[in-house]
Order: C-alpha cells, then sequence, then structure tokens
C-alpha cells in the first residue's frame, strides 16, 4: 500500500504545482524568504493525513516522518501546519479540510453551528 500511496502523493504534487495552483493564482509572490514547505507539500501532507487515517494534527505530525518522511523531508510544527491549512482552504474546497468530515461522508458541507470564513 505505501507504492501506491507515494505514487498517489507524488501525482498529486506534480498535478498541483503544473496545473492547478497556477490555474487558481495561488502562487506565492513578494519579497521574503519562500516558505520552507510549499502549497503544494502541505496539500499533499493533508491528504496523507486524512488516507493513513490520523485524527489529530499532533499525533500525525509525529507520525509523519516515519509514514511519508521520504517523500517530505521538511515539516512543520502543528501550529504553522494548521494555519497553513487555514489559508489553503480555497485550494482544497470551500472549506478547510477535517479528517473527521472525510469519515463521515461530510465534505464539503457545513457543520452544524460552524460559520466558516
Amino acid at each position: 500500500m505505501i507504492a501506491d500511496l507515494d505514487t498517489l502523493l507524488t501525482a498529486l504534487y506534480v498535478e498541483l504545482t503544473d496545473r492547478i495552483i497556477p490555474s487558481l493564482g495561488l502562487g506565492r509572490r513578494g519579497p521574503g524568504k519562500p516558505p520552507e514547505v510549499t502549497d503544494a507539500e502541505l496539500v499533499c501532507l493533508a491528504v496523507a493525513q486524512v488516507l493513513l487515517r490520523y485524527d489529530d494534527e499532533r499525533h500525525w505530525l509525529r507520525a509523519a516522518p516515519t509514514r511519508v518522511g521520504h517523500l517530505f523531508p521538511r515539516l512543520l510544527r502543528q501550529s504553522e501546519y494548521n494555519q497553513r491549512l487555514k489559508t489553503l482552504a480555497p485550494l482544497m474546497g470551500t472549506q478547510p479540510l477535517r479528517p473527521e468530515d472525510v469519515r463521515r461522508g461530510g465534505f464539503g458541507r457545513e457543520r452544524p453551528g460552524r460559520h466558516w470564513p
């Protein structure tokens, strides 16, 4: 299964980098140092988190070096991971991607009592 996950994440990374991010105009511009983890890498990490069924970002970021570290040598701290994922919500759909939404079949639907920006 890991080989299949590697292939999926590699294909997703290439598609995000070559087509999706440039077509949406979400590329990073301006002065300053570019981020160590690109937006495409971050989306791939979030997809891997969901596919490998890690509900908690803290547990995922602790396990990620052994599970997908050979594909993504640079990882973020939990606070930066959460913050960057929120800013990438438009790239992943209308709402921030959350593992519990995918498992319950609620991807793309609003949860009761939650208001998304």
